[in-house]
């Protein structure tokens, strides 16, 4: 006869009452725990949460994943383990991805998972030792759980779970207004913590009806705003689109001998140029392509939203690529890079292009570290344009992927070229990042010169969607001496031109956003603005620049929150709010403004 063993794990012969006391006070402690371990693992501390709201809805999240965990699994320990490890693991990618590109994962981020697996294996993993030592201190708490707490299985401990799933739930629902958003560039996961600010983002996706808006709003609108009568001027019309190109000069003193950009700021002749505010900054290249195209601004969608991913799929967006279609051009895309990036091969067709061409359209004969240089899309161009066929004008938009983050490449398809002396510190991303720049810039003068020289009227139109993610560090001190908003504001700005192989008025922009941008396309190629174009001229003259913090008003030359508008500044965001709101939520109540006929 087998002696009977009691051993300290067996707490299933225990009265109900007592079972609950030791299991909900186990995943109590299991739950700070992991809270501590998440914030740990980053560089964090829970003492650095802001606020007392913010910190029970941190508890209230994790609260809701481990009853959730033990609900479907019946076992406290392996509900424990299971919402352990799910959270580290999301806290884990999180912090790569703030390493990655300098923000935090966005809820428009899980409609384009296929985009960041794309991009992902030209980046280092950001190891820290805080992030090892929670690892390891993690695969000890697990085996501790296992070998120590074994409860009764099934409806007790789901019954449990599911009350306080329940209650959980609604405090984090009845209180999460009451916690403020923290920009994600000022570090909220150490606020606010990652979880609350990624609730926070989506508790406040949903979009209400902008107050004032009806069908008699559009149609005084309409009636309003008409387009332009038609000029027949027909010219090429190019524009670029290009990765992470920026003049970090801006930022602060570069302590360069050579400047890495010479052509960029040596073209004048024929050209309009200037600096304009971008919504993202390090990553987000879709939401500066979509303002660009689209001529709407980003503020009015919910913070973190991808309109690729989030509208584009359900939405025909009218864009300068429809409008020029209308006028009869031949509309080319071009990406060197996967068709599936923000789901470019879906929207496009939707937009009007006519053809696209993506990674495997390129010979991929001049690679840059790991990417089609700008040159060898340049050149695709130039094929595009010399092997028309009719007299069909042409419209091309080019989105390059040489400068591409993940600047830590080595191999054989990269040298450097640019060095930092005098810093308190070295900086390779940095350098990587300015050496492909360089490369970049020269390319661009090899595009211009070619079509200097041919007979057929040419536009080109030239912007970066955002500036670069390298270190954090870097930017702080060639900054020195600005406060945190100015180096943020001006982390916001990416050089853009116009320029003509035929004579136009120079002009340098002191201020605007790229959502304007498509405005100076017309205007350099004499093409008509259609309607919607007219009416962002009209508010232009007004509100010069939209940008992350406020928009620029022009009475006062100053930049001032969207909230303390007043007067003419306040009537056109009234109405653009209308316009971007119907063009992108209320599809089958659609402007006139944006039907291309």
């Amino acid at each position: 006869m087998k002696k009977e063993r009691h051993t300290i794990k067996s707490l299933d012969s225990l009265h109900p009452i007592s079972e609950f006391v030791i299991g909900g006070t186990i995943t109590l402690l299991s739950a700070f725990f992991t809270m501590w371990l998440c914030q740990f693992s980053c560089g964090c501390s829970l003492k650095e949460i802001v606020t007392i709201s913010a910190f029970i809805l941190y508890f209230c999240i994790y609260a809701v994943l481990f009853a959730v965990a033990t609900v479907i699994s019946g076992q406290i320990w392996l509900g424990n383990c299971i919402a352990t490890v799910f959270l580290f693991a999301v806290t884990a990618l999180n912090y790569q991805v703030y390493s990655f590109r300098g923000t935090e994962i966005l809820p428009g981020d899980v409609g384009s998972i296929r985009t960041a697996l794309g991009v992902a294996g030209n980046y280092r993993l950001n190891i820290s030792g805080q992030l090892v030592v929670s690892l390891l201190l993690l695969v000890v708490y697990i085996l501790l759980l296992r070998i120590f707490v074994k409860c009764r299985k099934g409806v007790f401990w789901r019954s449990i779970s599911a009350g306080i799933l329940v209650f959980a739930a609604s405090i984090l629902v009845l209180f999460i207004d009451n916690v403020p958003l923290i920009v994600f560039e000022n570090e909220g996961m150490k606020c606010n913590t990652f979880p609350v600010n990624f609730c926070r983002l989506v508790q406040g996706s949903a979009v209400e009806e902008p107050e004032g808006y009806s069908a008699e709003v559009l149609k005084e609108l309409e009636d309003t705003y008409t387009a332009e009568a038609d000029t027949q001027k027909r010219p090429t019309v190019i524009a670029i689109m290009n990765e992470s190109f920026a003049d970090l000069s801006i930022v602060g003193n570069l302590p360069l001998d050579e400047d890495v950009i010479p052509f960029f700021h040596s073209i004048k002749e024929n050209t309009v140029k200037g600096y304009a505010q971008v919504p993202v900054f390090g990553a987000g290249t879709a939401n500066t392509e979509w303002e660009f195209l689209t001529g709407h601004t980003m503020h009015f969608l919910p913070l973190g939203a991808t309109p690729y991913s989030n509208y584009g799929l359900t939405n025909s967006f009218t864009s300068i690529v429809s409008n020029l279609k209308k006028l009869g051009y031949n509309c080319i895309a071009m990406h060197p890079y996967h068709e599936y990036m923000y789901t470019r091969n879906a929207i496009y067709p939707r937009m009007g292009f006519d053809e696209m061409l993506f990674l495997q359209d390129f010979p991929r004969e001049n690679m840059l570290r790991d990417y089609v240089s700008d040159r060898e899309m340049y050149e695709q161009i130039i094929k595009k344009y010399e092997t028309r066929t009719d007299d069909t004008p042409l419209f091309i938009f080019g989105v390059t992927m040489q400068n591409h983050g993940g600047y830590e490449y080595q191999g054989e398809n990269y040298t450097k070229t640019v060095v930092l002396d005098n810093m308190s510190r070295e900086y390779p991303k940095a350098e990587q990042y300015l050496s492909i720049l360089k490369e970049s810039d020269s390319a661009l003068e090899y595009l211009i010169q070619y079509f200097t020289d041919v007979e057929d009227d040419v536009v080109i139109a030239f912007f970066g969607d955002h500036q670069p993610s390298i270190e954090q560090e870097f930017y702080a001190e060639i900054a020195s001496g600005k406060s945190e908003d100015q180096i943020n504001f001006d982390m916001h700005q990416v050089p853009f031109f116009d320029w003509t192989n035929y004579d136009i008025e120079e002009q340098t922009v002191e201020c605007t956003s790229v959502n304007y941008l498509t405005n100076y396309i017309y205007d350099a190629a004499q093409l008509p603005k259609p309607s919607y174009n007219v009416f962002l001229s009209q508010m232009q003259k007004f509100i010069p620049a939209f940008s992350v913090y406020g928009v620029y008003i022009e009475s006062e030359k100053k930049y001032v929150a969207y909230d303390e508008l007043c007067g003419i500044e306040e009537k056109f965001m009234k109405q653009y709010n209308y316009l971007v709101y119907n063009a992108v939520y209320d599809v089958e109540n659609r402007c006139k403004m944006f039907i291309s006929e």
